[in-house]
């Protein structure tokens, strides 16, 4: 804290992780949220401190909330504009659909996407303001009042742009912050993770949004992360029967490490979906053998779509975005060769990696099959009859590989039949 405190000159600050699962305040930001070296960790986080009892000024997951508490929340005016600006992003980079994931209940509290959906999403959807398709995942800890809104409106917005129904929450933190929840201590710090969750009532919540025909999406990243919850899938499938094929499967998001093939098979038996991002890949490499070891390193272990895929469990990929970028090329580069555009390596996908082909499918098909609910179920990430009209116009073939996808640009989107992007400034945003 005594760095950060000599350049920020008695004004509160708190950087945050690219993450968003560790944070740095200084001494003010401190004091203004009331955090003394007797303030006891909040359920869900940690208060680091030095050996000597005083607080260092790093905060891990629910944390971070004591701090953010006592910062002034954007407007709901402030939102809608950056509902546009990210829009007009997205669409730049070919991006036709989203799953909007919500805010972390465990860094903001639960009413805070529901602000978001109401406020923003809502109000957008119903002026005909949406340009791409947006799926609201709301969180997991408010299921009954999700429920009572599928009642009463149903799964999706009748202008097709907006649905909802999938419940989001998480189990364990991330890697870079070693807080994801790991069986075994981390190679270099004396800890095997944390739970960001009641997970009692974590298991509880997920058999009865189970039970009601909804959507669960759970943050996992630690091989004991994936491991618990999906005894918490299977618990669900055994007291309230198989899930009616016509439902979107259960999701486990990223999923970024795993204890061995008896992991893959549980997933294939709970039948869940599992969304990578091959772009956390590109951050967390030069951090994951400093702390797993080169056992855990294994591409059979971390990151391992390959085995996912071999097994016949379905992948989509996102992006996490703005945790990482939002480009989907970039995405299926990092995907098949497990490395950046421009790094230096073999024109063969290492083993661990994708096929090019896979990747594409991830990004898209198989997306667009599984992740939306309501009225764009099934007839998106396809260029087909009866498919929403939902494409990009890219600059050359993405599946001839390698260095070619360097040059590989966005020219047009297209959302309904609509262009929504032009490269060239013709139609469009």
């Amino acid at each position: 804290v005594s760095w950060i405190d000599q350049i920020t000159m008695g004004r509160p600050v708190l950087l945050v992780r690219y993450d968003l699962h560790c944070a740095l305040v200084n001494s003010e930001a401190l004091r203004l949220a009331g955090l003394t070296p007797e303030t006891p960790d909040p359920p869900g986080g940690v208060i680091e401190r030095d050996a000597d009892g005083s607080l260092t000024g790093l905060l891990k997951d629910s944390a971070i909330s004591l701090v953010n508490a006592v910062i002034p929340a954007p407007t709901d005016e402030e939102n809608r504009d950056a509902l546009d600006r990210a829009t007009e992003y997205l669409l730049a980079q070919g991006v036709t659909a989203v799953h909007d994931m919500g805010r972390a209940d465990f860094l903001e509290g639960p009413d805070a996407a529901w602000r978001d959906f109401e406020n923003v999403l809502l109000p957008a959807a119903n002026e005909g303001r949406l340009k791409m398709r947006v799926h609201s995942a709301l969180p997991l800890s408010t299921r009954v009042k999700v429920k009572g809104l599928v009642e009463a409106l149903g799964w999706s917005h009748p202008g097709g742009f907006l649905t909802w129904g999938t419940l989001k929450a998480f189990a364990d933190g991330s890697l870079g912050s070693r807080t994801a929840k790991m069986q075994e201590p981390y190679a270099d710090v004396p800890s095997t993770g944390i739970w960001v969750t009641n997970m009692t009532k974590l298991r509880e919540d997920i058999i009865a949004a189970d039970a009601n025909g909804m959507q669960v999406a759970v943050h996992a990243i630690g091989d004991e992360a994936v491991d618990e919850l999906l005894t918490y899938f299977s618990a669900a499938r055994s007291e309230n029967g198989p899930r009616d094929a016509s439902l979107p499967r259960h999701r486990i998001e990223h999923a970024q490490h795993i204890s061995g093939s008896e992991t893959v098979s549980n997933m294939l038996a709970a039948g869940v979906q599992v969304v990578t991002n091959p772009l956390h890949l590109l951050d967390d490499r030069w951090i994951i053998p400093h702390c797993l070891g080169s056992e855990r390193s294994a591409p059979t272990r971390a990151f391992p779509q390959e085995s996912f895929i071999k097994a016949g469990i379905s992948i989509a990929c996102g992006s996490d975005w703005p945790v990482v970028e939002a480009n989907a090329l970039l995405s299926m580069y990092a995907g098949v060769y497990r490395r950046a555009i421009g790094d230096t390596g073999s024109h063969e996908a290492p083993s661990g990696g994708m096929t090019l082909e896979q990747a594409l499918q991830a990004h898209t098909s198989r997306a667009g099959s599984e992740w939306f609910a309501g009225g764009s179920s099934g007839r998106s990430g396809r260029l087909a009859a009866g498919f929403l009209a939902d494409f990009v116009v890219l600059s050359d073939n993405p599946l001839k590989g390698h260095d070619s996808m360097a040059g590989v640009r966005v020219l047009q989107t297209f959302v309904g039949g609509q262009c929504v992007f032009n490269a060239s400034g013709g139609n469009g945003m």
